[in-house]
């Protein structure tokens, strides 16, 4: 165990036709998109894509934003929710909210709904992006999603020739970790001329710890397992490489009053950025905060079975353990009248003007009436992204990795203007 960061310690597309757009026709597309109104949909009516939403209405010069969910009721009280919050911005802006009910396993409804968009966002399950993302492709609509494990991402990457060709991009993995974390990461790199070492550091956590984790579920508990233990991509000595997940605990203090906080190498936040900065970076690792304790009781649960995945026999009936697990544990870490907050710490270490520095991005963001802080940054922060795409503010075309697609400084200068308070910092580490 050890401590860490002390340095900081305290704190749209073209419309669907037979021929792909000719490069003549992007470029015109791309000057029109400077006055022209765009044609939004945001799939998932879960908090982030409600935060999504909201944004899309208030800055995303739209015409028209239309919420959908396979959960009709969801899609009801979602918009009223909206409506009620944007109040006559709505009306200001010249926008019109929709709701509508869209199944996105069904390719048929799915490709109905997405007809005519300019912007798809997606706060779907992370296991239906890949086949809504070819949706969007398909009705020339550029795609922001919230991310998901590196396996679904590169599934959507892999789509690049597609995209490019009808006109459009598509960026997987733009909400929070993967999404804005790379995001700073990105911003902190190109600051430095040379770069020794990147730490991420993110959590979801609660306002306050509950027994018996001392955490609070927001994905989901099989969403959260599958991040502790799933592929953890880092750069080591300039190479990419596979990190032990669920290791390497250490403890940072943020200073009051969030205080000590656990962190610990988890799977998937780092996404493609590994690849993206090879050569250039020698190190880069992502891990997950925590408050004290949880990592321990993770860890027995996990010495003791209760995670596998592989099925027992019990009274000569197979059961998967980890199924058990979770059926058990979702309902009881829910606590659905307690806040969650953000917390956001990313350190970039190098040199600048030929002297040791290191630079580091901090936000800390409260849970409130609204919902989950943790839905609402990584929802706000793919708006923005979506947002440069369609409008044109960026040109990017094809696939493209979310630390490629737009300038990260732009970013963080768009989120801090929707009030969140991005810190940057910087620190001589010459001895």
């Amino acid at each position: 165990m050890r401590r860490g960061a002390g340095v900081f310690a305290q704190p749209p597309a073209l419309r669907q036709g037979r021929h792909a757009p000719s490069a003549q026709s992007r470029r015109q597309r791309f000057q029109r998109d400077v006055t022209a109104r765009h044609r939004f949909i945001v799939l998932g009516a879960g908090t982030a894509g409600l935060a999504a939403a909201h944004d899309l209405c208030l800055y995303g010069r739209a015409e028209r934003v239309i919420l959908a969910d396979v959960d009709r009721s969801a899609v009801r009280v979602g918009e009223t929710h909206l409506r009620r919050r944007l109040g006559r911005a709505l009306t200001d802006n010249g926008t019109r909210l929709m709701g509508r009910a869209v199944d996105a396993r069904r390719a048929t409804a799915l490709a109905s709904a997405l007809r005519g968009q300019d912007g798809v966002l997606s706060a779907l399950p992370h296991a239906l992006n890949p086949v809504a993302a070819r949706g969007a492709i398909n009705a020339r609509a550029h795609w922001v999603d919230l991310g998901g494990p590196h396996a679904t991402s590169r599934k959507i990457l892999d789509l690049s020739k597609r995209a490019e060709k009808n006109g459009v991009a598509v960026v997987p993995d733009g909400g929070l970790a993967p999404g804005l974390c790379n995001i700073l990461a990105s911003r902190g790199i190109e600051q430095l001329e040379s770069i020794d070492d990147v730490r991420l550091y993110c959590g979801e956590l609660p306002e306050t710890p509950r027994p018996p984790l001392g955490h609070k579920s927001i994905f989901g508990v099989n969403e959260t397992l599958d991040n502790y233990f799933g592929r953890a991509v880092a750069l080591q000595g300039g190479r990419v490489t596979d990190l032990v997940p669920f290791s390497e605990r250490e403890e940072i203090d943020f200073g009051p009053p969030l205080g000590v906080l656990e962190a610990f190498v988890t799977g998937g936040a780092t996404s493609t950025a590994p690849w993206t900065h090879e050569g250039r970076v020698r190190g880069y690792v992502y891990k997950t905060l925590r408050f004290p304790g949880h990592f321990e009781k993770i860890r027995a649960l996990k010495d003791l079975g209760l995670l596998d995945e592989r099925p027992v026999r019990v009274d000569g009936v197979p059961v998967v353990p980890r199924r058990v697990f979770t059926a058990l544990a979702e309902p009881r870490l829910r606590f659905p009248g307690d806040r969650d907050q953000v917390v956001l710490r990313v350190i970039v270490r190098g040199r600048r003007h030929g002297v040791p520095a290191a630079v580091a991005y901090d936000l800390w963001e409260r849970g409130d009436d609204n919902g989950s802080a943790t839905e609402k940054v990584a929802g706000v922060t793919a708006a923005v992204v979506l947002e440069m795409l369609v409008t044109g503010a960026v040109p990017a075309r094809g696939a493209v990795a979310v630390e490629k697609s737009v300038p990260a400084a732009a970013v963080i200068d768009a989120l801090r203007r929707r009030g969140l308070a991005i810190k940057e910092t910087w620190a001589n580490e010459a001895r």
